[in-house]
């Protein structure tokens, strides 16, 4: 009796097979389009970023930037895993005719097609072969797992140990290297200390190259002014982190020694070579010689590094955006050249480091929407000391209509960064981003007006200026900054202290962290503010509180800013602080 044919595999287990090959086939398209899509967004981008975020206490985390560029790229490679796991399933059929070898052949030429199309999608041009070695190798790891689950249950079980082995083997491999990259002892350049007399003189430098309209496009930084910069991110000059650059005519070496903070004398000590260039937004980056402690890279992986760490930069929100805002980057003996595109400093860079540095959710967006409806409302509300409190009911009511179904604690941080460029400063606009533009900014010139509180124009300043920072930083900045400003005050040609100040700036610092510090709060503060507003439940009396102060009558009345009378005064404001409803 003759025995029946047997089915290709591709059809085995009748209409679910074809199901499970139809579905393979979409979840495949599916993601080459999402990776070409992606890589399309990244490279045609508008140089406009949506931010709200400034500082930290501790500053800038370097750490935590290496650490995000490195998820990013893991997340990446792990798309281009997932597109080779569905590789051999929807393209088995196509390919039952071929050997087992031209089967593998094949499936992995598709693969590096499809890899060379996201990558010309993502940079505008063709890939180097360093942008397209780690992605295929991500993709022949998913088929090699995708052609087992086709083999069967058999094939899929020897897979287990397959995969522990390799694990096992890349665990010893790690800790290897991590042994031969780990030293006991610091490189041996000593640590840059940076004064405050640098840091004010860092900041005359980007001064000095502002135009007379106050933006800047060019700036011009020598060797010790970057180490000083280099010095400000890692924090605190010190044997436990440290850097220092050496800059050649196209090209420059690095040098960065950082304690581990696990504790013990273990130090990362990494030192570089290489070339960088930026014209018209797009980075040129290649890495010439590179160690790690005890390890020297070899040459052909230095290849292949620096154009997956140009395409993980770029592909990075925030960094990228700020490499895509620079028209021209160059090298020189001695110093580095830095060009900006027209208006991109303030609008791109600036907010893009601030968000990169804090962290904060993103409230451009609902930001603008805020200032646009308060301009508009602004000639209907009343005037006078009403118009403080109408001014924030209409921000909290159409925060609390937005977030109907969403988040209420980013709308009010909308709100209150609208009201704070508004009637605070407007030097808060540059780091949450571009809000206004000139039509906007000269109708709000006409229609905002003076708005006081507690009839006094200064205080809705303080209020709202530190809210903000509270907002852009954290609570311990916002009320450091508001003592600050008072202790210069205090010295000779200003306006002298103020613990009436201080009390607004910690009253604004409050009500920003009561209205987002949660779902429930944030929503319980947009139903108290949309419906009425009282002043006591925000800021209580302050008229009576000192002010005017030298620093002369500031330590002889009060001890200084440490003394008994100082903090008898400021547990005075805390306790009015704590009577207000709405900042509880």
């Amino acid at each position: 009796m003759e025995r029946p044919a047997t089915k290709p595999r591709a059809t085995i287990g009748g209409s679910q097979s074809v199901i499970s090959l139809r579905c393979a086939r979409l979840g495949l398209a599916a993601v080459v389009l999402w990776l070409g899509g992606h890589g399309i967004w990244l490279h045609a981008r508008a140089p406009l970023i949506d931010v709200s975020a400034w500082g930290t206490e501790q500053g800038p985390r370097p750490l935590d930037v290496v650490r995000h560029v490195m998820f990013a790229g893991l997340a990446e490679l792990g798309w281009f895993a997932f597109l080779g796991l569905l590789a051999p399933l929807s393209l088995g059929g196509l390919l039952a005719g071929l050997g087992r070898s031209a089967r593998a052949i094949a499936i992995v030429l598709a693969g590096l097609a499809l890899t060379i199309v996201v990558r010309v999608c993502e940079l505008g041009a063709a890939p180097s072969v360093g942008h397209l070695v780690l992605p295929l190798a991500a993709y022949v790891a998913g088929a090699w797992i995708g052609a087992a689950w086709l083999r069967g249950p058999r094939a899929l079980a020897w897979l287990v140990p397959q995969c522990a082995g390799l694990i096992f083997v890349l665990a010893a491999g790690a800790a290897w290297l991590g042994w031969r990259a780990l030293a006991s002892d610091p490189l041996p350049f000593p640590p840059m200390p940076v004064s405050d007399s640098e840091r004010r003189h860092l900041a005359q430098v980007i001064r000095a190259n502002r135009s007379q309209q106050g933006e800047l496009r060019q700036i011009r930084l020598t060797e010790e002014e970057v180490d000083e910069l280099l010095m400000l991110v890692l924090s605190r000059g010190s044997d436990a982190r440290k850097a220092q650059i050496v800059f050649h005519d196209g090209s420059a070496d690095l040098d960065v020694s950082l304690r581990l903070p696990s504790g013990g004398q273990r130090y990362l000590n990494v030192q570089t070579s290489g070339r960088a260039q930026i014209e018209d937004g797009e980075l040129r980056f290649s890495l010439d010689r590179a160690r790690i402690g005890r390890l020297t890279i070899p040459s052909f992986v230095l290849r292949l590094v620096g154009p997956s760490l140009a395409s993980a930069l770029h592909a990075d929100r925030d960094l990228g955006l700020v490499i895509t805002s620079i028209e021209s980057l160059r090298l020189e003996a001695g110093a580095i050249e830095t060009v900006f595109k027209p208006g991109e400093f303030s609008t791109t860079v600036v907010p893009a480091m601030a968000r990169r540095i804090a962290g904060k959710p993103d409230v451009l967006s609902e930001t603008q929407d805020q200032v646009r409806e308060l301009v508009a409302a602004a000639p209907a509300l009343p005037r006078g000391e009403e118009r403080f409190g109408a001014f924030v009911r209409q921000a909290f009511r159409l925060a609390r209509d937005r977030s109907d179904g969403g988040d209420p604690a980013l709308e009010n941080r909308a709100a209150i960064l609208a009201l704070a460029i508004l009637l605070g400063h407007e030097r808060i606009e540059p780091l949450v981003g571009r809000v206004m533009d000139d039509s906007l900014r000269e109708q709000a010139k006409g229609t905002v007006g003076i708005v006081t509180l507690r009839e006094r124009a200064d205080w809705t300043k303080h209020f709202l200026v530190s809210a903000a920072l509270a907002l852009l930083s954290n609570e311990r900045i916002g009320d450091q900054i508001g003592v600050i400003k008072e202790a210069v005050d205090a010295e000779s040609g200003g306006s002298g202290f103020s613990f009436a100040d201080m009390a607004a700036n910690r009253a604004g610092t409050r009500f920003a962290l009561a209205a987002t510090r949660d779902e429930g709060s944030a929503r319980a503060m947009q139903d108290r503010l949309a419906a009425s507003f009282k002043i006591d439940d925000v800021f209580p009396p302050a008229a009576d509180l000192p002010e005017g102060l030298s620093a002369a009558e500031l330590r002889t009345k009060y001890g200084g800013m440490n003394g008994p009378g100082y903090r008898q005064v400021e547990q005075e404001i805390d306790r009015r602080l704590g009577e207000c409803a709405a900042l509880k």
